[in-house]
C-alpha cells in the first residue's frame, strides 16, 4: 500500500489542449515540433470534439489525432470518427438531455454543466464527454483501439482524460519568469540530467514553485504538454518523479494494528510545515508487529512491488487549504482508480502508473466525471488538486482482479461499471446536473458502483468465466 499527500495553493487557466478554435488539420498552431526528448503520452492521443446536432450518428464523436502508432503517423493532424464498440453498458446511460430548473439554477451560480446537449436526445457516454464544458478542450488517450477499413476507430473502455499529448522527464534549471523555465533534460546514457537545455512555457497557475524543493527537482518531473503559439513547447501537467518510484518509500510500518492505526489517525494528521510535501509509507499488514512499526526501508522496496504488478487505489482528498471546517467537518472526496508498476520509457526503472475512476459531481472548476491520469487529476497547471489539497492514495495489491484465464478480466467489470456510473454523472441521469447530496455524492456512487461490479463477479464466477479466488476479495468489499 502506497500513501501519498501533497498540499499548495489555487489556479487559473490555459493551455493549447483546450484551445476553442474550430476543428481543422490540428498543425496550424504548431508552430514547434517536439524533439526526441519528448515521447507520446499515449500511443493514440488527441482531442475530442463534439459533432454539431446535423452531424450526429451512432453516439460517435471527432477525434483530432495529436499521437498515433508507430507505422500510422500520417492520421496524425485528422479528423477521425470515434465510437464504442457494441457495449450493454453504453446503451444503459445513453440518455436524452433537458435541463432542469436546478441545473439553470447551477450554471447561475457558476457551476459549468454540459449546456452544448441540452436539448439533444439519445446522448451517448462520448458526446457527454466530448461536450462536457463549453469548448472542444476534452483531451484523452485511448487505449486498445481498432482501426477500422473506412477510418474509423473504435474503442471498448473508456477514453482517458490527459493534460498534454507529449511528455518529458526534466529538472528545472531556471525560472525565466513566472511561466517561462529553463529545463534540462534527462540523459539515457549517462543516467543523469545531463541532456539537452529547453525553454519551456507552463500554462494556467502563475505560482508553480518546482524548485522550491530542491530534493524533488533533482530526482525530476514529468511535463505534459504540446506545441504552442510561442514556439516553445507549453506544458499543462507536471507529476514529481520522486512521487511514482516504485523502489522508494520514505518509511515502512509493519503489523495489522499500527497499519490500521496509521491510516485512522496519523494519515491526516498534516501540520503546517508539510505542505507543498510529499510522503510514501509502505504498509506491511500481513507481517507480525515488532518493537519499531516505523522504520526507513529504502534499500528493501524494490522488492515490495516488480513489473507488473497491479492493484487498485483507494483515493481521498481532503478540505481546500485554509478553508474553515463547518461543524468541526471538512469537504473531501472519495475516489477508486487503478494503478500498475510499469518500466519508466526514460529511466527503465519500475514506477507507478495510476489511472483514476472519478464519479465526481458538477463543479466551478471544470473537473469532469470520468477515468483520468494522475498527470491531469492531480498535475494539471489549471485544474490540478496537488496544487490546494491534501490528498492521500492508496495501492492494494490484488492480484486476483486481473487474472483473465478464465475468459473474463475482473478489471474490466470493474472499470465498465466505473465508466458507467461517470458517464450518468455527465449527463446528469438526463437533466444535465449532478450536485452532492447526502444520496448522491462520490462516496455513495463509487461504492455503489463496486456493489455492482461484486454482483457481475460472483455470476460470473457461477458461470466459470473468472476465478473463484476472487470471491474473498469480493466478500471483503
Amino acid at each position: 500500500m502506497i500513501h501519498d499527500r501533497f498540499t499548495r495553493t489555487p489556479a487559473p487557466l490555459t493551455p493549447l489542449a483546450r484551445q476553442t478554435d474550430e476543428v481543422g488539420s490540428g498543425s496550424e498552431n504548431a508552430t514547434v515540433t517536439p524533439g526526441k526528448n519528448w515521447l507520446p503520452t499515449y500511443e493514440w492521443a488527441g482531442r475530442m470534439v463534439l459533432p454539431k446536432p446535423e452531424e450526429r450518428r451512432d453516439g460517435g464523436v471527432y477525434f483530432e489525432v495529436s499521437q498515433a502508432p508507430e507505422g500510422q503517423a500520417e492520421l496524425k493532424g485528422k479528423k477521425l470518427w470515434l465510437n464504442f464498440e457494441k457495449m450493454d453498458w453504453v446503451d444503459r446511460v445513453t440518455t436524452d438531455v433537458d435541463f432542469s430548473e436546478r441545473t439553470e439554477k447551477g450554471i447561475k451560480n457558476g457551476w459549468q454543466h454540459p449546456d452544448r446537449i441540452d436539448g439533444w436526445k439519445n446522448v451517448s457516454p462520448l458526446e457527454s464527454l466530448a461536450g462536457a464544458r463549453k469548448n472542444d478542450d476534452m483531451i484523452v488517450g485511448l487505449k486498445e483501439v481498432r482501426l477500422s477499413d473506412d477510418g474509423q476507430l473504435f474503442i471498448e473502455r473508456e477514453p482517458v482524460q490527459i493534460s498534454g499529448t507529449n511528455k518529458a522527464l526534466v529538472t528545472f534549471e531556471k525560472k525565466i519568469d513566472s511561466h517561462t523555465w529553463e529545463v534540462r533534460h534527462w540523459n539515457a546514457e549517462t543516467s543523469d540530467f545531463s541532456g539537452p537545455k529547453e525553454v519551456i512555457k507552463t500554462n494556467g497557475r502563475d505560482d508553480l514553485a518546482p524548485m522550491k524543493d530542491g530534493k524533488l527537482n533533482r530526482k525530476g518531473w514529468y511535463l505534459y504538454g504540446d506545441p504552442g503559439n510561442s514556439g516553445k513547447m507549453e506544458v499543462t501537467a507536471l507529476e514529481p518523479r520522486a512521487l511514482f518510484q516504485a523502489g522508494t518509500t520514505d518509511q515502512v510500518i509493519r503489523g495489522q494494528d499500527e497499519s490500521t492505526r496509521f491510516l485512522a489517525k496519523e494519515n491526516w494528521r498534516l501540520e503546517e510545515q508539510q505542505k507543498g510535501t510529499y510522503t510514501k509509507t509502505l504498509l506491511k499488514a500481513d507481517k507480525p508487529e515488532t518493537a519499531r512499526p516505523t522504520e526507513p526501508i529504502y534499500e528493501h522496496m524494490h522488492k515490495a512491488f516488480q513489473l507488473g504488478d497491479k492493484g487498485i487505489l483507494l483515493h481521498l482528498f481532503g478540505g481546500a487549504v485554509g478553508a474553515p471546517a463547518t461543524l468541526g467537518l471538512y469537504l473531501g472526496h472519495f475516489a477508486f482508480g487503478l494503478a500498475e508498476v510499469v518500466k519508466d520509457p526514460f529511466t527503465g526503472e519500475a514506477k507507478f502508473d495510476v489511472e483514476y475512476k472519478q464519479i465526481y459531481a458538477h463543479n466551478r472548476g471544470g473537473i469532469i466525471s470520468g477515468s483520468q491520469s494522475w498527470q491531469t487529476y492531480m498535475g494539471d497547471t489549471e485544474r490540478g488538486l496537488m496544487y490546494d489539497r491534501p490528498v492521500s492514495d492508496s495501492f492494494v495489491e490484488v492480484p486476483e482482479l486481473f487474472d483473465d484465464s478464465k475468459g473474463q478480466d475482473p478489471s474490466r467489470i470493474f472499470e465498465d461499471r466505473m465508466a458507467e456510473m461517470t458517464a450518468r454523472y455527465r449527463s446528469g441521469t438526463g437533466d444535465g446536473a449532478s450536485f452532492v447530496t447526502s444520496a448522491q455524492n462520490c462516496s455513495q456512487d463509487s461504492s455503489q458502483g463496486l456493489y455492482a461490479t461484486v454482483s457481475d463477479w460472483k455470476q460470473a464466477m457461477a458461470d466459470g468465466t473468472i476465478g473463484t479466488e476472487l470471491s474473498q476479495f469480493a466478500e471483503d468489499v
